[in-house]
């Protein structure tokens, strides 16, 4: 079964440091090569299907570009730390240019922050393999365990994100291998950390896996204009 999944959820995993239930000892899957780079088909640009977030695939990495629109009033800028009205633009806390903004009224201006967040890099803490045409995207977590990202190129074009993991329950992690460690997480949750052959890990892949999933719609350069 596929459970859909909010991209902000990947990023909060990713940037705060939270795991699922079942985490993994090592990169996987076990046994294969990682890779130095990103290649076709999974490179190009996407929207997520549930918020519209851009998603940005690279050779180098995956991106996340978001877009946030606020209101406010002219005194609550001037009165701000760290914010200031010049010209046509806001300066504001921890933004490297001025943020273009329009008055909606004599009081009150509606202005757009432009955010570009780094999902995968390659980066010390990430490890990428690809294996039977899924590409996998691993990051070390602050507990020093992996989680695991799975991404299916769709025929249409599209790709299935997914996060790899299994019912906090021991039957299901004992159906899979019986190489594992528990841990307490910080909502006093038993947590499992498992160690699964390539054929183990297999087995976790299986359609009838319950998988948390976001669809990436493949985004060509006519539906970047009109997106803009």
């Amino acid at each position: 079964m596929i459970r859909i999944l909010s991209l902000c959820l990947f990023a909060f995993l990713l940037l705060v440091g939270c795991e699922p239930g079942v985490v993994f000892k090592s990169p996987v899957p076990p046994e294969i090569e990682s890779l130095n780079k990103i290649d076709d088909p999974f490179v190009g640009t996407f929207m997520c299907a549930s918020d519209s977030t851009m998603i940005y695939v690279t050779q180098d990495g995956l991106f996340e570009e978001h877009y946030f629109r606020f209101v406010t009033t002219v005194d609550q800028i001037n009165e701000a730390e760290g914010c200031a009205i010049v010209g046509r633009g806001l300066v504001l806390p921890e933004q490297e240019q001025c943020v273009p903004f329009e008055y909606i009224d004599s009081t009150h201006i509606a202005a757009k922050i432009y955010e570009l967040d780094t999902l995968f890099y390659f980066r010390d803490y990430e490890v990428a393999k690809e294996y039977k045409g899924h590409l996998f995207l691993n990051h070390k977590t602050l507990q020093g365990t992996w989680i695991a990202w799975m991404l299916t190129p769709q025929s249409n074009g599209n790709m299935l994100l997914r996060l790899i993991d299994l019912e906090n329950d021991i039957e299901q992690v004992e159906e899979v291998t019986h190489q594992y460690d528990t841990r307490m997480t910080r909502d006093e949750e038993i947590q499992y950390i498992i160690n699964p052959t390539l054929v183990e890990f297999e087995k976790i892949l299986e359609p009838e896996r319950n998988m948390e999933c976001e669809t990436l719609i493949r985004m060509n350069p006519l539906q970047l204009i009109f997106n803009m």
